[in-house]
């Protein structure tokens, strides 16, 4: 009696005798353990990065920002309740990185829009430092 064994790659299921499986498990392995280490590295990557990302949107913020929003304040008189403090980020629907990236990308009344000045990393990463210091109160 012949035996098969099926697998699937992608979208489509296979069925292949014993003996050819044995013959291209080689390849298989091989490819299966390079497909495990390029998801480690990116992996380890991404688990390495949020330092680096904290302390670009630190940068462009003392650099962008901090004019108007030194230690997540608002200096801007008419716009009372808009700081970069918690309490005001929950009330007013600003306490994700999407929202503040959006916000930052369009601007709104006196807050400019940063489109043609900073990219998505860079407005991402100004967005998760604004996050950061207002959960601990701006220290």
């Amino acid at each position: 009696m012949e035996s098969h064994v099926s697998f699937v790659v992608g979208n489509g299921a296979y069925r292949a005798r014993r003996a050819d499986r044995v013959a291209c498990s080689g390849r298989l392995e091989t490819f299966a353990a390079a497909s495990i280490g390029v998801c480690l590295i990116g992996f380890s990557q991404a688990w390495a990065a949020p330092d680096q990302v904290i302390s670009q949107g630190e940068d462009i913020f003392k650099a962008q920002c901090a004019a108007c929003h030194l230690g997540g304040g608002n200096i801007i008189p008419y716009v009372r309740g808009k700081t970069l403090k918690q309490k005001a980020l929950t009330k007013n629907k600003m306490d994700s990185t999407e929202s503040i990236v959006k916000l930052m990308r369009n601007g709104k009344g006196a807050m400019p829009n940063y489109a043609g000045k900073l990219g998505d990393e860079e407005l991402e990463a100004v967005a998760k430092f604004v996050l950061l210091q207002a959960e601990a109160g701006w220290p």
